[in-house]
């Protein structure tokens, strides 16, 4: 089955309805629901809390302006970039985001673990894939859907008590992951 762009904005609407209304631009301005409807809630959609460090991002990459100049001829460019020996087609990683089940859940947390690291892998790149409250130490989606994918994936860990977060860390060196963070 093919689906189009709107199918999928479709979708995604009724999946996230009250969270996110799939704008054509996600700016997370003060109107839009992520916002609105979640005020004052770490809600990770449209940024935390009021959403300022969200709106300011937005905001500064739209002053960004490219100019650019070509000297000789026209040549494809290569913005591939070693990662810690690891190459990849672009200096872009997937964002570490986690938590999906406050989303309605839309999809499950494995499943967009699965999806967020099988996208940047055919892009050519890697997904930072991080962690939230209720992942422990045997029940980890991120170690889970990197392992799938041979360890290509960097796993960031959320500040924990010592032992659990080095139990974490050898779990990821175990899958021979190019970088690990918390």
């Amino acid at each position: 089955m093919s689906l189009t762009l709107e199918d999928v904005r479709t979708q995604a609407r009724e999946k996230l309805k009250g969270i996110c209304a799939v704008y054509p631009q996600c700016d997370g301005g003060a109107d839009r629901i992520c916002q609105r409807e979640n005020y004052g809630k770490a809600i990770g959609l449209g940024g935390a809390g009021l959403g300022g460090s969200f709106r300011a991002n937005i905001e500064a990459l739209a002053r960004i302006k490219l100019h650019t100049r070509v000297v000789g001829d026209a040549f494809e460019p290569d913005a591939s970039f070693d990662f810690f020996g690891l190459k990849l087609s672009m200096p872009i990683l997937g964002a570490s985001t986690s938590g999906m089940s406050a989303y309605n859940n839309a999809v499950t947390e494995l499943d967009f673990c699965r999806a967020t690291l099988a996208g940047c892998r055919e892009a050519g790149t890697l997904s930072l894939r991080g962690d939230t409250y209720f992942y422990d130490e045997n029940d980890h989606f991120a170690l889970a859907s990197i392992a799938e994918e041979g360890g290509r994936g960097v796993p960031i860990f959320k500040p924990r008590e010592q032992k659990t977060l080095l139990k974490l860390l050898e779990k990821a060196a175990a899958l021979c992951v190019p970088a690990a963070g918390v």
